[in-house]
């Protein structure tokens, strides 16, 4: 249930996608950009700066670039003291960062196996978490996006 009066203090509707720099998530930015025309910017995290930097000029929509790696400690509690600061209502929220390591126990580290489960566990919940306090409704997936989705399975 909406609290009366919690929408007035919200300044613009973002969308936004983790592991943005390659993959799926690069292409989630590029298909919301495209199909979703209310939005006000996209933020993109990702470790690699860079890559966000050179994904603006591909993208119609505005980037906040948060440059970060999700699997450090602090990095919810970073991204949260963002959207404490700016106030947005997040409409679209897209948990692409990621990555497996495939092969038996004994070929994967240790350490590698918890950073699969620091990113791909611990860290979607995280932001998931951080995220719904400011989501614009709780639909994260527009059926526009869904389609994107598909669209991106076909062509694989």
């Amino acid at each position: 249930m909406e609290k009366q009066g919690i929408r007035s203090e919200y300044l613009m509707k973002i969308a936004v996608v983790t592991g943005a720099s390659s993959g799926l998530g690069k292409e989630f930015v590029l298909q919301i950009a495209e199909k979703e025309k209310n939005l006000d910017e996209i933020w993109v995290i990702a470790r690699r700066r860079e890559r966000l930097e050179a994904l603006q000029q591909d993208c119609a929509v505005p980037l906040h670039i948060l440059a970060m790696d999700l699997t450090e400690e602090d990095a919810a509690d970073r991204l949260e003291q963002e959207l404490k600061a700016e106030k947005p209502e997040i409409g679209i929220l897209v948990n692409g960062a990621g990555f497996g390591k495939i092969g038996s126990w004994q070929d994967v580290a240790r350490r590698e196996s918890s950073a699969m489960i620091r990113l791909n566990c611990q860290a979607a919940v995280e932001v998931t978490l951080v995220c719904m306090v400011h989501r614009l409704t709780a639909k994260f997936l527009p059926s526009d996006i869904m389609m994107a989705i598909w669209e991106l399975i076909r062509r694989l």
